[in-house]
Parts: structure tokens; sequence; C-alpha cells
């Protein structure tokens, strides 16, 4: 069986080496345009109101903070039922839904960034705005956090 692979018999079985015809020859065009440029998706204008909007929640937050501070530190060791735990506790919450504003700014950026991402949009402005929004947040965090110890 294998002698008529090997074989001369050239006529009953022909060559498996590559024909002329099935070469690969010229140049290939592409059939379809370029795609048009993909546009951001959002403006400059709209990437600067929503940082305005977080640095105004930020400057509120600042404003009211170091009575809060005073409130926390005069909590001190009191009881759940004083009166100076319980204005503490009010002036610290009012400073934390600060911090979500800010902080839901921050979202809408992510949101923006998610969005650029799926439709391949430049997302490099998005992230300059999201890493000023991200620093108020940040400092906002420990804030928070140094407050809400010294009410301890």
């Amino acid at each position: 069986m294998l002698v008529g692979c090997v074989g001369g018999d050239s006529e009953r079985y022909p060559s498996l080496a590559i024909r002329d015809a099935e070469r690969m020859v010229g140049q290939f065009t592409p059939t379809t345009p370029a795609a048009p440029p993909v546009e951001p998706v959002a403006s400059p204008a709209q990437l600067g109101d929503i940082v305005a909007s977080a640095q105004g929640f930020h400057r509120q937050f600042e404003a009211a903070r170091p009575q809060v501070s005073r409130l926390a530190s005069q909590a001190r060791g009191a009881g759940p039922e004083s009166e100076a735990r319980s204005r503490a506790l009010v002036a610290i919450a009012d400073l934390a839904s600060l911090h979500g504003r800010t902080a839901l700014a921050l979202g809408d950026l992510d949101r923006l960034e998610a969005e650029a991402a799926n439709t391949f949009a430049p997302v490099a402005a998005i992230r300059a705005a999201q890493a000023q929004v991200s620093d108020l947040v940040t400092a906002q965090d420990e804030a928070l956090a140094e407050i809400e110890s010294a009410a301890r």
C-alpha cells in the first residue's frame, strides 16, 4: 500500500506541492472606511463642574470640621445618654453627609470612566479629575477617622 505513495507513477497520483493558483498574490485593501474617532464621554466643562462640586462640598466640610472636632472632644468619655455625646454624634453625621456628597462626585467620575472604557473613548481627562476628587475624599476619610476616635 505504501508503495503507491512512494512509487514513481506521478500520473496516477498528483503532486502535493502548492500550485500557482493556490499562491496568495497581491494586496488586500479594506472594504470599509476607517472608523471615525471616538468622542469623549464628557466635555472638559462637565468634568470641571463635577470637580467644582466636589471642591465646594470639601470647603463646607473643612469649614464645619473645627466645630465638629470641638464637639467630639467634649463628648470624649461621656455616656450615650449625655447631651454632649448627642451633639457630637449629630455633628459627625452632618460632616459624614458632606463627605458622602463629595464621594458621589467621585462615583460620577468612576461611571464616566467605565462608560469611556466601554466605548474606547479617551479617559485621561476623567482620570485627572478622579485624582483630584480622590485626594479630597481621602483627606475627608482621615479627618473623620480622627474626629471619631476623639469622641471615644
